[in-house]
């Protein structure tokens, strides 16, 4: 459909939503009447073309979210439960409604116990930016989940079992920035995940069998200080060639292992700077020149001082 001519839907007092599948039409005069329908609604399919938030037209539109998806609202903010049928590559959608989701609820997709009707998650796994909690149990044994499990940023927390048995994901575990907390048993068993896993600094505390069996990684690298552990490692039934990594100047790690497993420390890296070649200049001479520098090791502050002849 590429145009609407004007008053099409006039007189249409019932009409409660439209919803267009490719991108906005062309629209006549007061396609939908005068005065409008109360509480008519348009939606559109996301990523299509020529449509505005939170109006357009002058009615309500919003990107269209599949009824399925199984949600509760508080303090305006929504908190998907699950999902009714099967999905596969499962885009859980930003806003429902027009407010933001901000969590995935506890045993949200837990094999599927909390959902009537036989869901199977399958493919790439999308989480919006705007979900700051994955509750406890929500995805554990999804296993036909595949590829990278990237956490989005916002995400502070992930509860116990929130991915466990989730052996399906075939690539890397990537951690926003922000997270702190990381509960007990939160990816056990993930024995796809493979490559080396970074906490970021701010992570204080990892708990117990958080990473255990998680037999595809290669290592782990701490940015910040040794968080708190649980009673059991995190790191249990790993493969054998498998390192922890931390930085140099960080708190709370042995000498030469932790947890039982072996640890390097990975030293401070000195910052490398841009020489400026020399120059012959006449005196009284003003010279302009910039000073370039970096440094690989985050938060390192980098000092210059420069004098007369």
């Amino acid at each position: 459909m590429t145009s609407i001519g004007a008053n099409a839907f006039a007189g249409c007092s019932d009409l409660s939503s439209i919803t267009f599948m490719g991108n906005a039409p062309t629209m006549g005069d007061d396609v939908f009447g005068y005065p409008l329908p109360s509480g008519l609604i348009t939606y559109y399919q996301r990523g299509a073309k020529g449509f505005t938030t939170p109006t357009w037209q002058g009615v309500i539109c919003e990107v269209w979210v599949d009824p399925k998806w199984q949600y509760t609202v508080a303090n305006d903010e929504v908190t998907i439960t699950g999902y009714t049928g099967a999905i596969a590559n499962p885009v859980i959608p930003d806003t429902i409604g027009g407010l933001p989701v901000t969590t995935i609820g506890n045993r949200a997709f837990f094999e599927r116990q909390d959902i009537t009707g036989t869901l199977t998650l399958t493919g790439d796994l999308v989480i919006p930016e705007g979900v700051t909690s994955i509750g406890g149990g929500a995805f554990r044994g999804c296993s036909g989940f595949t590829g990278d499990l990237v956490i989005p940023e916002g995400v502070t927390s992930i509860l116990d079992g929130a991915f466990a048995s989730c052996s399906g994901f075939t690539g890397r575990l990537v951690f926003p920035e922000g997270v702190t907390s990381i509960e007990a048993q939160a990816f056990f068993a993930c024995t796809g995940l493979t490559g080396s896993l970074v906490f970021p600094e701010g992570v204080t505390s990892i708990g117990r069998s958080a990473f255990a069996a998680c037999t595809g990684l290669a290592s782990v690298t701490f940015k910040g200080n040794a968080p708190e552990l649980g009673v059991t490692s995190p790191f249990a039934w790993m493969a054998y060639t498998f390192k922890v990594y931390f930085h140099q100047g960080k708190e709370g790690f042995d000498a030469s292992e932790w947890q039982g497993i072996d640890l390097e420390m990975i030293p401070n890296r000195a910052p490398r700077f841009r020489i400026i070649g020399n120059k012959t200049i006449k005196a009284g001479q003003t010279i302009t020149f910039e000073v370039i520098a970096d440094d690989e090791d985050a938060g390192d502050v980098l000092q210059y001082s420069a004098t007369k002849p």
